[in-house]
């Protein structure tokens, strides 16, 4: 058995590059297919998270903040490379589910999408909180 993990957006394309996924799409795009799954790729929903930004006392090459803010040339950041790239911005970060009673004051359509999406699968959150380095 092997396991493929490279986040939400990054699985799907390792799969169908390598030939695991919708047959139809793989021979249009003349990749080999090794097995036929159409569900590979397919309903994507975004993560959900809040994201908290603070200031820090860091100087500006310690934190993530230029790359965030879109200032860090990543070209130039790898040719030098810069530690930077091997950063973790997130230093912590925590999912979030309702409580059975904060469920009951969801408008009725959240409330049919909770137990369409999420009721039954424990360990998808409905929100992601990160603090983020800044």
């Amino acid at each position: 058995m092997v396991v493929v993990s490279c986040g939400a957006l990054g699985t799907p394309q390792v799969l169908e590059r390598s030939g695991i996924g919708n047959k139809e799409l793989l021979d249009r795009l003349t990749v080999p297919v090794i097995s036929d799954l159409p569900g590979v790729g397919e309903n994507y929903q975004d993560h959900q998270r809040i994201v908290t930004p603070y200031k820090t006392s860091l100087k500006p090459g310690e934190t993530m903040d230029a790359f965030i803010r879109g200032g860090l040339d990543i070209n130039k950041a790898r040719q030098e490379q810069d530690p930077i790239l091997g950063f973790n911005c997130l230093n912590f970060a925590g999912k979030v589910r309702p409580s059975e009673q904060e469920l009951t004051k969801l408008d009725p359509a959240l409330q049919e999408a909770w137990k369409q999406d999420y009721k039954d699968q424990e360990m998808k959150p409905l929100a992601i909180i990160a603090e983020l380095q800044a």
